[in-house]
């Protein structure tokens, strides 16, 4: 999940048969702004910056106008005394821009296959692990965790030492939408395309004429939930590695804080923490330690359990 606020300067015009929100009578104020601000962070934990307040008011508009809300303090109310999550995931669908990739900065997935996967695979064969236990946070239409799924089943071809199911892989999104998108599987071509190499695509895909489905081998590896990371933390068991790319980096510094300390409590000794490329670790290095991959790209070894008594192997 990205969160990536943009102005629509389309707007709509006022008729007699239907409350249509415009510019004019939907203008966000400060006060406003700032309940909806909390209300949002509340739920998903973004945070957005005063400096974005016309811009947050463009992207609810839309849902202002459905609603029939002359005031954003309507909207606000409506929201907060949603029992059904409907709105508020119409808002969150608004605010959030749910930009991925394949293999997105490939440098993650390198790691992962020559460091990370040869290390635990023969753990596996030494009865030090049973598992192998990857969770992508954030996990947006999928191509994160299926490029995941798609290095280890690689892994297993080239080297025949693990079998796929001794690898777990759990996925979230804040986005109920976006999460169906992924269960599914089948992308147009110009999403395939994005970042997808050529030999994976035929190896991994079919195409039905107009669309491309992932195998079902490739599906099998990955469970999809909708849940935000925050809620996440009390839904996923203990982890070998956390893929938390491009997410937290419109967290407020403090709730950016609390989920490096609950992801180190819930990564496995010695387990491995990826960010997006512009995301850093901050005042979390006393727990994580900041690993180098060929001068190409950083990832973070957990430190959290040297002072305590590891938990047995699962």
């Amino acid at each position: 999940m990205v969160f990536n606020l943009r102005i629509n300067n389309k707007t709509g015009d006022k008729t007699d048969n239907a409350r249509v929100v415009t510019p004019e009578l939907g203008t966000i104020n400060k006060s406003d702004f700032q309940l909806l601000q909390n209300h949002i962070e509340s739920i998903s934990g973004i945070s957005i910056t005063m400096h974005k307040m016309y811009l947050l008011q463009s992207r609810l508009s839309p849902i202002m106008a459905e609603y029939k809300c002359l005031t954003y303090f309507e909207l606000y109310k409506i929201a907060v005394t949603d029992k059904t999550n409907k709105i508020n995931n119409r808002i969150i669908d608004a605010i959030t821009t749910n930009e991925t990739l394949w293999f997105r900065d490939k440098t993650p997935f390198l790691i992962l296959k020559d460091i990370i996967l040869k290390k635990m695979a023969l753990e596996i064969v030494s009865g030090k692990r049973k598992k192998i236990r990857i969770w992508s946070a954030g996990c947006s239409t999928g191509q994160e965790p299926y490029s995941i799924a798609i290095t280890i089943l690689e892994y297993i071809k080239k080297n025949n030492i693990i079998q796929p199911d001794q690898v777990e892989i759990f996925a979230n999104d804040i986005s109920s939408r976006v999460i169906e998108i992924a269960k599914k599987g089948v992308y147009s071509s110009l999403e395939i395309d994005r970042g997808l190499p050529s030999e994976i695509k035929k190896q991994y895909f079919s195409f039905d004429g107009k669309n491309w489905e992932i195998h079902p081998k490739v599906k099998k590896l990955v469970c999809f939930f909708q849940k935000d990371i925050r809620a996440s933390l009390n839904y996923v068991s203990m982890q070998d590695i956390i893929f938390c790319r491009n997410t937290l980096i419109y967290f407020s510094t403090l709730k950016k804080m609390d989920v490096f300390n609950a992801f180190a409590k819930i990564l496995r000794p010695n387990g491995y923490l990826f960010l997006g490329g512009a995301e850093s670790i901050l005042d979390a290095t006393d727990i994580f330690t900041m690993k180098m991959f060929k001068n190409k790209g950083l990832y973070y070894k957990n430190n959290f359990f040297r002072r305590f008594k590891q938990p047995p192997i699962l």
